[in-house]
């Protein structure tokens, strides 16, 4: 970000009523104006910054300063969405001009960004229509930040405004008060824009600090936070005897007296009702009855409503693919990507739901392991940093808002990580369709059912047979047992194959076996030996032969014979 000093002005009713000093450290809020105009500054000159980048998010406008990214805002405008203005600043020519689309585009211009969608801007070239009315500003003095006073950057607010003479005059008083301690110097009036105008003379100087504020169990609320505490308490030093008044979004609520130890502590009554609120404080004087300059506004948001639950979408893997909705198979009514979720991927991102600009708690096994950002579109995704060790772990999340507040804690959501491959398969026997064993390792059966062993431990891990050009005969699935079989589909060609078995578990762990089964499938009928005919010596069969008295011998095919036991030769393959 650029090392040159960003000053913002808020104008309603060509009236600057607050001026604030801009940083990437902490983001300035202010509250839109309907029709208001915000003024960029900076430098001796007062010239507007060039180039700034606009976000939408929900109904707040969010200006983050060239350089910065655009999780770290310098101004956020709170519902100026519901209240449409003109971001302005000074060109070098001189004019004033508003801030447009460096695209080019209608859709990219502030008042047309979509929740969540950023936009790059620049001073546009044609002069800002309403430039007549910033030539003419007046300036509610007590709106500036001590910040802008404090950092010298009202010359460049001067110098963009032309208020120089106010500007003046508000530091003359400043020096007055500081020289004597009640703001009557030699200045005449001194500069006193600020009297309320009953008491017919100038404020008194400011004594009081606001040394702390906190909820009702101690813990700090910083300016800006969103806190679920609605009776806030107060605690400060002042001017012992003199009062506070505390003023809340423009409207006095409450006063506390300064004690004699000049502390004071003020716990709103009743308690603060949910919303924006802007705490003020004036000093007056009991005996005179003059008040003080107010002290820059404290903004708190009360928030009492919890946000609503969470949800885990999805898990992925390091390169972003799903965990947990992989492309599923199904084998035997067994479906391989159920409710509990296997993975050999030990570095998982969580990715899920939950209400807008908000944060997610994730908890593994029950306790809190860090925590997730919810973007303006509801999403969130949270990575492990580390690998996990194989096990099994339960994930949930629970959604909290920025004043602390927790939903319901999200289903839970359990995954066993395991990277160790499994043990090699086994193929035991390979029988026919029929269930008859396969002997000699070849058969005329095209749909043979091949079993085999694994560990039980792997009971429903995928089973695939393969040969030896890698093509899939068929799958299986490891039983309670440890064993699996495979009925072969489609039907195998005629041929010799080499048969591997391959288990992947459940986790996607591969192992394939590392000595093949071999198989034949043989289609093919024997020839008949010899020219195939049949009675002649060397044919398949070369007849009958009569063994019982009184004709012996090879017996003629047309003569009856009294042997019943016949020998039949013949030449075989």
């Amino acid at each position: 970000m650029s090392a040159v000093q960003v000053n913002a002005a808020v104008v309603e009713n060509n009236t600057i009523v607050r001026a604030e000093v801009l940083t990437s450290a902490k983001a300035v809020k202010v509250k839109a104006i309907p029709g208001g105009k915000y003024i960029l500054s900076e430098g001796e000159k007062g010239f507007a910054p060039e180039n700034i980048t606009l976000k939408r998010v929900g109904k707040d406008l969010h200006v983050v300063l060239e350089g910065a990214d655009l999780e770290h805002p310098a101004l956020i405008i709170t519902d100026y969405y519901d209240n449409a203005g003109e971001l302005v600043g000074k060109g070098e020519d001189g004019q004033w001009h508003e801030y447009t689309a460096t695209s080019g585009e209608e859709g990219d211009e502030a008042a047309f960004l979509l929740d969540g969608e950023s936009s790059a801007v620049a001073l546009g070239a044609v002069e800002f229509p309403g430039a007549a009315g910033l030539n003419n500003l007046t300036m509610a003095g007590f709106m500036l930040s001590p910040a802008l006073i404090a950092l010298g950057a009202l010359a460049a607010l001067a110098a963009a405004t032309g208020l120089g003479m106010l500007v003046g005059k508000h530091m003359a008083e400043k020096d007055n008060n500081n020289g004597n301690g009640n703001g009557n110097g030699n200045g005449g009036d001194n500069g006193n824009d600020y009297d309320d105008g009953s008491n017919g003379g100038p404020n008194i100087p400011t004594s009081i600090v606001i040394g702390g504020v906190t909820d009702q169990q101690g813990k700090i609320i910083n300016p800006g936070d969103h806190s679920s505490e609605k009776s806030p308490t107060f605690t400060g030093t002042g001017k012992p005897g003199n009062k506070i008044e505390i003023i809340d979004n423009g409207t006095k609520i409450d006063e506390v007296m300064i004690g004699d130890d000049g502390s004071w502590k003020w716990t709103p009554k009743p308690p603060l009702e949910d919303g924006d609120h802007d705490i003020v404080l004036v000093e007056r004087d009991p005996i005179t009855g003059k008040p003080s300059l107010p002290l820059p506004g404290f903004e708190l948001v009360v928030d009492t409503v919890a946000p609503g639950q969470a949800a885990i979408d999805d898990l992925h893997d390091e390169d972003g693919v799903s965990i947990i909705n992989p492309p599923s198979f199904e084998i035997a009514g067994v479906t391989f990507s159920g409710a509990e979720v296997y993975t050999n991927k030990n570095k998982p991102t969580l990715v899920g739901t939950a209400e807008r600009n908000t944060f997610v708690d994730v908890y593994l096994n029950n306790e809190k392991v860090g925590e997730a950002e919810v973007n303006a579109q509801g999403t969130w995704r949270f990575p492990f940093p580390d690998a996990l060790a194989d096990d099994r772990y339960s994930f949930h999340v629970v959604n909290r808002d920025k004043a602390g507040n927790a939903g319901l804690p999200s289903s839970q959501l359990t995954i066993i990580i395991d990277t160790t491959a499994p043990a090699e398969p086994v193929i035991t026997e390979i029988n026919d369709s029929t269930g008859a064993p396969v002997s000699g390792g070849s058969t005329n059966d095209r749909e043979p059912v091949i079993k085999g062993t694994a560990e039980p431990s792997e009971v429903g891990a995928k089973i695939e047979l393969r040969d030896q050009d890698g093509n899939l005969l068929g799958t299986g699935v490891v039983d309670a047992e440890g064993n699996w079989e495979v009925a072969i589909s489609p039907a195998l060609e005629e041929g010799n194959y080499d048969i591997i078995a391959v288990i992947t578990d459940k986790a996607g762990n591969k192992t394939e076996m590392t000595t093949p089964v071999g198989l034949e499938i043989d289609l093919s009928a024997p020839e008949l030996p010899g020219d195939g005919n049949v009675g002649m010596p060397g044919d398949a069969l070369e007849g009958a032969w009569d063994n019982v008295e009184p004709q012996t011998g090879w017996i003629d095919p047309a003569t009856p014979t009294n042997d019943a036991r016949p020998e039949f030769r013949g030449a075989g393959l």
